[in-house]
């Protein structure tokens, strides 16, 4: 395992929250330990664990809590960048996928049923579906069979199924699912043959998953599928043109996004599956706010837009009231809020400070 490090200094450039138990873990820099795991409950923050000793970078990624552990990527000369977890007192190697220094790179990790799901490189297969409950680490599927990759991402759990996207030879990148066991399966070829509609974002939101997908006629617009239905929810841009749906989260019975629309640019609207609309142009016309990082908590969704008058900053929507929450960086100058994680009614962020 790997030890905590005697650091004074604050973080520096701290990026990849996530909440486990009452702490929020993240990654960040400090003189003479580099890039390493970090976590804070808001009055005290440490660092966890110098996984690579010194003022080296083991440069921990891709943070998931599964229970009071926090599994992600990490870096060591012995082992190259594999699969570490941390419980704040304990931090180890879970698994050395592609064994010795050269690197499986374990990422996009997505916790489901007592199991992280993952990308994970080996020569004989490439990217494909691992999982891990911390104790046993496996392959689940050769999705793109040998050493071509399927390269899945964009994990979602939902009823006991995994939905993500994935290569596979004659359907391109589309939208799969998985149950971790005995079913891995195409879950609809939305770009028909071989072209992708590189389904992103996804969501869920009362049994259906939400996610952005393109298409020849469409564009990139919103969609959802249930598993054994999938379907378009709006075009926001009508025809061929991207509405780029993105950065979905659900809150109150509604998906909030982003998406770009005709006189509005790129600003926030939000979906119940029935009705699609605009809740607000923050910059009022085509000079577009382009609302990311959206994350829940206590009946708001907080999220980064930019205006002419602040910049990028923080911002919060209830479907309702739409308003600043701060202008960290005062004027035009931005502060780039991101990677919000909630926590016991805070919302932790990373941002610049001047």
């Amino acid at each position: 395992g790997a030890t905590p490090a005697d650091v004074a200094e604050p973080p520096r450039n701290p990026d990849d929250f996530v909440a486990a138990g009452d702490w929020v873990y993240f990654r960040a820099e400090a003189l003479g330990a580099g890039y390493e795991l970090w976590r804070t409950n808001g009055s005290v923050t440490e660092v966890v664990a110098d996984i690579w000793p010194g003022p080296r970078s083991s440069t921990p990624v891709g943070m998931e809590a599964l229970g009071d552990w926090v599994f992600f990527e990490a870096y060591t000369p012995t082992t190259g960048r594999e699969l570490w977890r941390s419980n704040g007192v304990t931090t180890e190697l879970v698994a050395d996928i592609n064994p010795g220094s050269p690197h499986s790179r374990p990422w996009r990790i997505k916790a489901m049923g007592g199991w992280v799901y993952f990308s994970a490189m080996t020569p004989n297969l490439g990217f494909e579906l691992w999982r891990s409950n911390g104790e046993t680490t496996e392959l689940v599927a050769d999705i793109n069979t040998g050493p071509k990759d399927s390269d899945p991402s964009n994990f979602e759990d939902m009823d006991g199924w995994l939905y993500f996207d994935a290569h596979a030879l004659g359907a391109g990148l589309e939208l799969w699912r998985s149950n971790g066991t005995d079913t891995t399966e195409l879950v609809a070829d939305i770009n028909p043959g071989s072209a992708n509609s590189r389904p992103a974002d996804l969501e869920v939101l009362d049994g259906w998953v939400y996610f952005g997908a393109k298409t020849p006629e469409l564009g990139r617009a919103l969609w959802r599928s249930n598993g054994a239905a999938t379907q378009l929810v709006a075009d926001i841009n009508p025809g061929s043109g991207d509405s780029v749906a993105s950065a979905l989260e659900s809150m109150g019975g509604w998906i909030y996004f982003g998406a770009f629309g005709p006189g509005t640019g790129d600003e926030l609207w939000r979906t119940n599956g029935e009705v699609t609309e605009l809740v607000a142009d923050i910059a009022d016309g085509t000079p577009w706010s382009r609302p990311r990082d959206l994350e829940a908590s206590n009946g708001w969704v907080y999220f980064s837009a930019r205006t002419a008058e602040h910049g990028e900053e923080l911002w919060r929507t209830n479907g309702k009231v739409t308003e600043l929450v701060a202008d960290l960086l005062t004027g035009q100058e931005a502060s780039d809020p991101g990677d919000m994680t909630a926590l016991g009614g805070w919302v932790y962020f990373g941002a610049r400070s001047g």
